[in-house]
């Protein structure tokens, strides 16, 4: 990493250490000039597995991998000082394996409408179809995220 982080604070929510449901998740940088989101979901595309919510955050974090790329790859455009006060906010909702697919697709479709810059490579053209209860579980987990974006951490 290029700068120094310095005064770094961070929330979790409970649940995301040991909890290898399925989940879909937000992960929100922002800095001063711009804001990068990505959503996803912690259940593998190829049916292999299901990592733990702040498992699949450390693979993103991470610089090696494939995985790391979606975030690293933009932020390494950035300079020190600017990666520096950058903050990142996280968070997951757990949806049922039948529904975590188009959970996830419609999650990336909203944030592509009302976001910052996508980290998502894979952007629905039009608004995924999915029961009413998990569009409400989408909307709450962006709401949430939201929240979390506008807390102010002390040192």
């Amino acid at each position: 990493m290029r700068g120094t982080l310095m005064n770094s604070s961070a929330i979790f929510s409970p649940g995301g250490f040991a909890n290898f449901k399925p989940a879909i998740y937000i992960i929100s940088i922002s800095g001063l000039s711009q804001r990068f989101v990505y959503g996803g979901r912690t259940k593998t595309a190829n049916n292999t597995g299901t990592s733990a919510p702040f498992s699949r955050l450390a693979t993103h974090l991470r610089r090696s991998g494939n995985t790391h790329s979606c975030i690293w790859k933009n932020l390494d455009t950035l300079s020190g000082e600017e990666i520096d006060k950058m903050s990142l906010s996280f968070c997951s909702s757990f949806v049922s394996e039948k529904y975590i697919e188009g959970a996830e697709r419609l999650l990336i479709w909203h944030l592509s409408k009302q976001w910052g810059v996508m980290l998502n490579r894979k952007i629905p053209k039009t608004e995924p179809q999915v029961a009413c209860s998990i569009q409400e579980k989408v909307i709450s987990l962006i709401q949430k995220s939201k929240a979390l974006h506008l807390c102010k951490f002390n040192n």
